[in-house]
């Protein structure tokens, strides 16, 4: 859920046609070749009795960068964003499931 809002928040630049209308007038959504939003992905979760834990990870090295920034470059964050858009939903689904146990 979260990793699929990241991804929706980036668009290949290269997979526009000339003529195809663009989703945000802002560039920082666009990136070159499409290997960090291919490379966004959830993993296994962790479940214990105190908690629970997952990870939303992008896999290209530089993509840290582009998270939080650098020195040199300003953040453009895209994982927190995602999150934030997605907690209630998150929260939502884990209710549920823990519902579902209980029964």
């Amino acid at each position: 859920m979260v990793a699929n809002e990241a991804k929706s928040n980036h668009v290949a630049a290269n997979s526009l046609s000339a003529g195809e209308a663009v989703a945000h007038d802002d560039p920082r959504f666009y990136t070159r070749s499409g290997k960090l939003v291919n490379s966004i992905h959830g993993q296994k979760m962790t479940v214990t009795l105190n908690s629970i834990e997952g990870h939303v990870v992008a896999g290209e090295r530089y993509a840290t960068k582009i998270e939080v920034g650098s020195p040199n470059s300003r953040a453009f964050p895209f994982l927190g964003p995602a999150l934030e858009t997605k907690a209630d939903a998150c929260i939502a689904t884990l209710a549920r499931a823990i519902k579902k146990v209980i029964k």
